[in-house]
């Protein structure tokens, strides 16, 4: 049986009595429902009473744990707030038949407002004929208050139309992650217009599959005597609300009062499944109070794949599952619960060449293809700047382009992070780092062994796709470049090259990419320098001649084409590029222009981009969405949102590999798709 996503685990006000005889003053804590509307992220609102059954603070997070189907995961509570945030749409029927009620009216709805704090956000909506968004989402008490006397009753009662708006509102409202979202209406009448006849556009039964959909609880307030108990009650029951009846307008202020009352006593626990499946599978979770040594068992169903456009929903975008024709997405998953501008974002991602694990830089996370978490490093932002796979190897790059890290994957894959943590996340699990130094000292080829020694040793900062080279950096103090670079070919065990590239103010390295035959691009100062695995320099792109300052870099397999994020004539590209013919020995070459290019829009100057290694598909994605095209510039999928994603100074997420499989991010969550038709 179908349940909704926001499925109340008990009815409204119904306790679970959980008896905590540890406490002196709470004595039961109350599961009110459990909201897997974003999955993989999970919700559950709760609130606590003493014995006289009066509400109490909540419980904070490091005194419970959760456990989904006996995986351990980590639990977040209210944070700054004394309850569970709320993201309100007031609605109020201003309909003809109002007249004479509506100041007592407006004046109970003000009593509401009132009793308002700094964790509410909510909008009015006055309808009869139409629906009148007042305001957007605020916590300005004052705004809302002078708002009110606007409503004025007139005209006829379109119900339906008014509960659709309040929850499309809701799913549009940027700030609706991390609290509890809920429509408040009232209601004299029922919905119908001047000749008996339906005063909404949409049906009733339209508007249930809408609030099954949505997952969005409806507290319906019926006022009078001629109010439709029995539509009224369909909706919150459908909804997972409730329904409130006043025989007269000096009942409004209680009801009111008793709506804010709860939603003030409400608390959230917050977590993410380590199962990240879309397949609508039963999952059971136990909710542990560690110092209280009781325990709730509670269970839900988990989304399927056909509701993973409604994550999309973000920023005041509508995305449908036909915006996302052209690709499959099987799956979407993040590692916290937050993003946005306080939030942490995933702009280092990647998938191993034979798409079977996909990579999040950013807290050393690691997938498998079905959205199962494999391993994870931190909860803590490791600042991950670039990050490059291979089906063994995983390397990142923090801070800036010079210092990265280098872990055998291989080994990750041994800690069997499923099948290890059971009760609780074990203290010490790191990524297994390859002592690179040891390596380097042990291989052919004359370098700087003494560099393995100084303050800022040799780093690596790129490996290929096929997992056969990897480029090193390091910062040696008194010598000829502030940077030099080296090439490790792991099958000869042989350091190829050592050579710095570039002299300059500004010479970090920035992006460093190298192909599966050691052909390797650098960034330095926003130009491009490309080195052949002999270590002769044979492309200098230099800003000041070509005009095109460089940000981001991508390299296929071959070593014969890149992808490249610049700025030129004070506007992004995003380009593809042919560099077959630097591979003569007849010099450098000091042009270049791009095979297609098209105008980017990223958050900052990098943005993110990425090429196949067959050099089949190239993509970005900036503040608009993803956009993937062939080698030849044909647009062959992207998402184009209506209202730009907030990021973070390195951009969202974006990977391609050859069979057309590709992840993007936007804010803190991340998507896993395949191109399709192609």
């Amino acid at each position: 049986m179908k349940k909704s996503v926001f499925a109340i685990l008990l009815a409204f006000f119904l306790f679970t009595g959980l008896s905590l005889a540890g406490s002196d003053d709470i004595a039961n804590v109350n599961i009110q429902s459990m909201d897997i509307s974003e999955f993989p992220l999970v919700r559950i609102f709760y609130n606590t009473t003493d014995k006289s059954g009066k509400y109490q603070a909540g419980i904070p997070e490091d005194n419970v744990q959760v456990f989904e189907d006996k995986l351990y995961c980590k639990v977040w509570g209210d944070g700054d707030y004394s309850h569970a945030k709320s993201n309100i749409v007031m609605i109020i029927d201003s309909s003809g038949s109002m007249r004479g009620v509506m100041d007592k009216v407006l004046s109970a709805a003000s009593n509401l407002l009132k009793e308002m704090d700094s964790g509410d956000s909510i909008m009015l909506v006055d309808f009869d004929s139409t629906v009148k968004p007042l305001t957007g989402f605020t916590r300005d008490k004052d705004e809302l208050l002078n708002t009110l006397p606007r409503i004025k009753a007139n005209g006829a009662t379109a119900l339906y139309d008014s509960i659709s708006t309040g929850v499309n509102k809701l799913l549009l409202n940027p700030e609706k992650s991390g609290g509890l979202n809920l429509v408040v209406i009232l209601t004299d009448g029922k919905d119908e217009n001047a000749g008996g006849g339906h005063g909404s556009k949409i049906t009733l039964s339209q508007l249930e599959i809408k609030l099954k959909a949505a997952g969005t609880p409806v507290y319906s307030i019926g006022l009078g005597n001629n109010v439709d108990k029995k539509t009224l009650e369909t909706i919150s029951r459908v909804s997972m609300g409730k329904t409130f009846y006043a025989k007269d307008t000096e009942n409004l202020s209680a009801i009111y009062r008793d709506i804010i009352g709860y939603v003030h006593s409400l608390h959230k626990f917050e977590y993410i499944t380590a199962n990240g499946k879309w397949d609508g599978t039963e999952r059971k979770v136990a909710l542990y109070f560690k110092e209280l040594k009781k325990l709730i068992n509670l269970k839900y169903k988990a989304l399927t794949k056909d509701r993973i456009a409604g994550t999309l929903n973000m920023s005041g975008n509508r995305v449908s599952n036909q915006d996302l024709k052209g690709a499959d997405i099987k799956w979407s998953y993040c590692f916290v619960p937050f993003g946005g501008k306080s939030g942490r974002f995933v702009s280092s991602i990647a998938i191993t060449p034979d798409g079977q694990f996909v990579f999040d830089g950013e807290v050393l996370g690691i997938l498998n293809a079905a959205g199962e978490r494999i391993f994870l490093g931190t909860y803590d932002s490791t600042d991950a700047f670039n990050i490059n796979v291979s089906n063994h190897l995983y390397q990142y790059t923090h801070g800036y382009g010079y210092n990265g890290n280098l872990y055998n994957f291989d080994e990750v894959r041994k800690l069997a992070d499923l099948k290890t943590i059971k009760s609780e996340k074990p203290e010490g699990i790191n990524m297994p780092a390859i002592n690179y130094p040891y390596l380097l000292s042990k291989a052919k080829g004359s370098f700087h062994k003494e560099w393995l020694g100084i303050d800022h040793p040799y780093k690596p900062v790129s490996i290929s796709k096929n997992g056969r080279f990897i480029a090193f950096t390091a910062s040696p103090d008194d010598q000829e470049y502030d940077y030099y670079f080296l090439v490790y070919d792991i099958k000869g065990k042989t350091i190829l090259w050592e050579n710095g590239v570039y002299r300059g103010d500004f010479g970090e390295p920035g992006a460093v990419k190298i192909s599966e035959n050691g052909f390797t691009l650098i960034i330095q100062d926003h130009n491009i320098f490309g080195v052949n695995s002999k270590g002769v320099l044979q492309l200098k792109l230099m800003w000041e001649k070509t005009g095109m300052r460089f940000s981001r870099i991508d390299i296929n397999g071959s070593g014969n084409s890149f992808a490249g994020m610049y700025d030129y004539n004070h506007s992004t590209y995003f380009g593809c590029f042919n560099i077959s013919d630097v591979k003569s020995k007849s010099g450098i070459t000091t042009s270049l222009k791009p095979v297609f290019s098209v105008e980017a829009k990223p958050n900052d100057k990098p943005g993110c981009i990425s090429i196949s290694s067959n050099g089949q598909y190239l993509g970005f994605n900036d503040k608009f969405g993803p956009k993937i095209y062939d080698n030849k510039g044909n647009l062959l999928w992207s998402l184009h949102f209506k209202n730009e994603i907030y990021s973070n100074d390195k951009g969202n997420g974006f990977y391609i590999i050859d069979d057309g499989a590709f992840v993007f991010s936007e804010a803190n969550r991340f998507f896993f798709g395949k191109l399709t038709g192609n």
